[in-house]
């Protein structure tokens, strides 16, 4: 049998046990309470700064009139390839190639008939005249520039597709600069042989492949029956 004061001293042996466990494990309790709190406090403080820092400055976040500016040290032929970057991106590129190629047209024309108004009527003393060659290397320009309007206008004035091919805008800028910088210029042929390529085969690239996927265009929609006045019946 077990003695009284063995129960005793066994008890107050669990007792200390118990004791000196709790007195170990208070201080290890206390410290990871303590590092959690300041772990949470480092959190709420991070947000805080997180909510607080400026954002990072997004190249789309710039307006249209500064993008543009900055694509107007590119040729054209790297505004049509940056058009596969995103929608924004390539809205603005199809904006600058689109005003580019009316601008041109534009341009064209006038110098044309410019250059016409300086040369006198006979065709025999136009073919000596000293701007009969430059007059030539505009009209084939512009008459180029008219074919691929025919091709694409129609689906360039209704949003389907913009003016794609930018090296020929790039081509014709390197022919107008030549004419600028030249006083005796070349055959026109020999002038204007690279854009008769590249507007032929840009042509026939859209009419194979771009063409058969946009939107059909009726002759005789309501966009050509809005007559300004009415035709009288007399002939």
């Amino acid at each position: 049998m077990v003695s009284t004061r063995q129960m005793t001293i066994g008890n107050n042996g669990t007792n200390d046990c118990s004791e000196q466990n709790s007195t170990e494990n208070g201080p290890a309790k206390s410290t990871r309470n303590s590092t959690a709190a300041a772990s949470s406090s480092h959190q709420g403080q991070c947000s805080k700064c997180n909510m607080n820092a400026p954002s990072k400055p997004n190249f789309l976040d710039l307006p249209q009139e500064i993008i543009e500016k900055i694509f107007s040290y590119l040729t054209y032929k790297n505004i049509c390839q940056l058009r596969f970057v995103c929608t924004r991106i390539d809205r603005i590129c199809g904006h600058i190639l689109n005003s580019t190629f009316q601008r041109l047209q534009h341009q064209l024309l006038d110098r044309f008939h410019e250059i016409k108004r300086k040369m006198p009527r006979r065709e025999s003393a136009r073919r000596n005249h000293h701007l009969a060659c430059e007059s030539d290397i505009i009209e084939t320009l512009h008459m180029r520039l008219t074919l691929l309007q025919m091709s694409l206008g129609k689906h360039i004035e209704r949003k389907h597709c913009c003016f794609f091919p930018g090296e020929i805008l790039d081509e014709v800028l390197h022919i107008l600069h030549y004419i600028k910088v030249t006083p005796k210029l070349a055959r026109p042929y020999k002038v204007t042989d690279e854009l008769f390529d590249l507007s032929t085969m840009a042509m026939e690239y859209f009419k194979e492949k771009i063409e058969p996927d946009l939107p059909e265009i009726a002759y005789f929609s309501t966009d050509f029956l809005e007559f300004s006045g009415s035709f009288p019946y007399e002939c």
